[in-house]
């Protein structure tokens, strides 16, 4: 008898994983880009400086709720992923512990 697993619970932890690295690797950029426009301002001035400025704020403002919600879904969806483990362990253990024939 053969048993067939739905969930690839490896392949969920991979995938939450790489989420939560590059939700981490995104927040990390926006607080580059608002460094950089703080450190933009000791050298460029005037009116087109403060104009890219409050762009560039508004656009890691609005991002940064984005952001933190990505940061925390990994951790549900780690949780996910362990119930889908644990479920698959015991669907594996109950089919080992069936007679072959029960299907025939």
């Amino acid at each position: 008898m053969s048993v067939v697993i739905k969930a690839d619970t490896n392949e969920l932890y991979r995938k939450v994983l790489s989420i939560k690295e590059t939700a981490a690797d995104i927040h990390q950029q926006l607080l580059n880009i608002s460094g950089l426009m703080s450190d933009l301002g000791k050298y460029w001035q005037g009116d087109a400086y403060e104009r890219h400025k409050t762009s560039s704020k508004a656009i890691v403002e609005d991002m940064i709720p984005i952001v933190a919600m990505l940061e925390t879904r990994p951790e549900q969806l780690f949780k996910m992923a362990g119930i889908y483990e644990t479920v698959e362990d015991f669907n594996k253990r109950e089919a080992a512990s069936l007679d072959p024939n029960v299907i025939e």
